[in-house]
């Protein structure tokens, strides 16, 4: 359940501190946001709880990207407010996709694991780019020091 673990990383909590507030073991969690166990549903209601949110949370898919997260806590995102402020025009679905490659250098020097994403087809890549540029020069959209985290998921991407 990759949305599961979506919601425990954007409150920037650890298993242990899921655990901790649910009542359910960590391994356990931790088997569930894996897809190696299916949880009970008593099981979904305790950790629904933990996190505030609704069970059927855990099926959805997230209309926009999550709520920011503190940002020592995860990779940086922009939002679509925060380009505007900057005058740029941008769609949701650019948004994701800034988001969603800015988080997948993060992941990648941070040592986090692949999480599938299809792009949408009304996308202009090198549109995305040109704002992933943007976002990580401007400092009142990510910090200097998690925009280098990203250029460090860049160069290492490169290499591979």
């Amino acid at each position: 359940m990759e949305r599961l673990a979506e919601l425990r990383e954007s409150q920037a909590l650890t298993l242990r501190d899921l655990a901790e507030r649910s009542g359910v073991d960590a391994n356990t969690i931790n088997q569930v946001e894996l897809g190696h166990r299916k949880p009970r549903p008593s099981t979904l209601r305790k950790l629904a709880k933990a996190l505030d949110v609704e069970a059927a949370d855990f099926f959805r898919e997230p209309a926009l990207p999550l709520a920011e997260a503190p940002r020592e806590a995860g990779p940086p995102q922009v939002s679509r407010d925060e380009l505007a402020a900057q005058g740029i025009p941008v769609t949701d679905h650019e948004v994701s996709e800034v988001n969603y490659t800015i988080a997948d250098f993060w992941r990648l020097v941070r040592g986090g694991k692949p999480i599938a994403y299809f792009p949408h087809d009304d996308v202009d890549l090198q549109r995305v780019w040109l704002l992933i540029d943007l976002v990580l020069e401007t400092p009142s959209i990510v910090t200097p020091e998690a925009a280098s985290v990203v250029r460090q998921g860049m160069r290492e991407r490169l290499k591979a």
